[in-house]
């Protein structure tokens, strides 16, 4: 359904003449381009209301939602003022004046959105030949949830209520063990089903977690140890980067306090974004197992993701003891490693693990590998140094498939070192702009889909400007940007 407003007020626009008003190199007509050339398809999806007023054209607000971020304008209220007197905001809307509610409205119901724009992003790099994502680095960040610290909730406590509640008891002795959260939630204007629900919710969560409190308006929300070393109610925010651009491929938003297992979901998420085949990808220590391993082997990547001695040795914190395994040398090749004594512990056998932490039925089991030479421990003169007299030789074990192995090797050399040294000058960019400028630690979102919706607004924004930064005298000569950039000049003139 359209209406003739829409038609007036853009009339109304032309005749005053605001455009002529517009910097040339203003952000508004790329934001323009952009939305009318690759993101006409996903404006497509929302169909016009047959009945009642009609709403506000999709084009225009996500146009309005993009260039606002941007310029880093945030609140919808800001936003809204801004379309009333700001003139490239008043263009970009064709005159319309959409309310706060509005504007917030329309930035919830894009955020199912979010991420396939964000790949409309990548595809516009490609286009202007900016990259051929050959290398992408994986790494993640704790953000600060919106729930206080305090207002957690205990284990104890949620036994307590659930038990006053079911058995209608309301015994002050046991109300007075309460603490002030659970005795706001006793106390609270919700329905007695409604309270119990969300305490068996709540019990759900911490049986889940593994925690002994969850944050009372944000059960999703986990407690993680922050750069600093303070606890705090987070989560934790993955990024997949393009070493050559710098663009964002794909985020991830989690409740997991490691890295351990989220190199699967983000890698997946930005193989469905890119639209090319990617090729290299780097992680550090705290993704390196067996499921990461397996993954980049189904998609026939090249994994870069160290051991944790080979992040000792790129930080030179050598171990002082002459005996420890981290001493020894192991020869490629040959499966085996030469020990103090320059004795070689052979590859025995290998069996794999029982692993209790694996995530899904389908996640690989890890394998054990072990190494030793029982012959050459019995005469070794410092086998009194390099075991205990509880053993009769020296064992060492490695774990890892055969894809690790030699993912290992590979990174032992200089052309891998070289190749795992772009990690670092890749992943930390975004994670500064996020923090410093869009201010991601103090979102005023709950739950993990609603703020993983979110930073993949920020995610496009940021993209966005890159990209005008990197072409900005590349589109003074690119004759299907100036083309557009006409037309829409004439568009908006008597």
């Amino acid at each position: 359904m359209y209406s003739e407003v829409f038609d007036e007020k853009k009339r109304l626009l032309r005749e005053r003449g605001l455009i002529s008003f517009v910097l040339d190199d203003d952000l508004l007509f790329f934001i323009k381009f952009f939305v009318e050339n690759y993101c006409q398809e996903i404006c497509g999806y929302f169909e016009q209301k047959g009945t009642g007023r009609p709403r506000y054209p999709i084009e225009n607000m996500l146009g309005l939602l993009l260039y606002a971020y941007c310029n880093k304008v945030f609140s919808p209220k800001d936003i809204e003022s801004n379309s009333r007197t700001n003139i490239p905001y008043m263009v970009l809307m064709d005159g319309l004046t959409p309310s706060s509610r509005s504007i917030s409205r329309y930035r919830f119901v894009l955020g199912c959105y979010y991420k396939s724009i964000l790949s409309r992003t990548l595809q516009l790099a490609v286009d202007l030949g900016l990259t051929d994502f050959d290398h992408v680095a994986i790494d993640g960040t704790i953000i600060k949830a919106y729930n206080s610290s305090f207002n957690v909730i205990r284990k104890v406590d949620v036994n307590r209520l659930i038990k006053i509640l079911e058995n209608d008891n309301h015994d002050e002795k046991i109300i007075n063990k309460l603490r002030k959260p659970a005795y706001n939630l006793l106390n609270s204007d919700m329905k007695l089903k409604e309270k119990l629900d969300f305490l068996y919710h709540l019990k759900e969560e911490l049986k889940s977690s593994g925690q002994k409190t969850v944050a009372l308006y944000d059960s999703e929300a986990r407690w993680m140890l922050n750069k600093k070393g303070k606890k705090e109610i987070s989560y934790n925010l993955q990024t997949a980067v393009d070493y050559t651009s710098k663009l964002i491929l794909a985020i991830h938003v989690s409740n997991n306090p490691t890295d351990h297992y989220q190199l699967p979901p983000t890698l997946t998420k930005a193989i469905q974004n890119s639209p090319v085949p990617l090729n290299k990808i780097s992680a550090d220590t705290g993704y390196h197992n067996e499921v990461s391993s397996s993954i980049l082997q189904k998609y026939e990547l090249d994994g870069y993701i160290v051991n944790r001695k080979q992040t000792k040795d790129h930080k030179k914190q050598y171990n002082s003891n002459p005996f420890h395994k981290d001493n020894m040398i192991e020869i490629e090749g040959t499966n085996a490693f030469l020990c103090f004594n320059n004795e070689l512990l052979t590859f025995k056998y290998q069996y794999v693990v029982n692993n209790k932490n694996k995530k899904k039925q389908e996640d690989p089991y890890e394998i054990k590998r072990i190494f030793n030479n029982p012959e050459a421990c019995y005469i070794c003169p410092y086998k009194k140094l390099c075991f205990t007299d509880s053993h009769t030789h020296r064992q060492v074990t490695e774990y890892g498939s055969e894809y690790t192995q030699q993912m290992k090797y590979k990174l032992e050399t200089i052309e891998g070192k070289e190749e795992y040294k772009k990690r670092s000058k890749t992943v930390e960019s975004p994670f500064g702009t996020f923090k410093q400028q869009y201010h991601i630690n103090k979102l005023p979102f709950i739950k993990t889909q609603n703020i993983e919706n979110n930073i993949n607004l920020y995610s496009i924004t940021y993209n966005i400007k890159r990209i005008t930064n990197m072409i900005e005298l590349e589109l003074d000569v690119n004759k299907e940007y100036q083309t557009f950039k006409k037309e829409k000049i004439k568009e908006y003139q008597l």
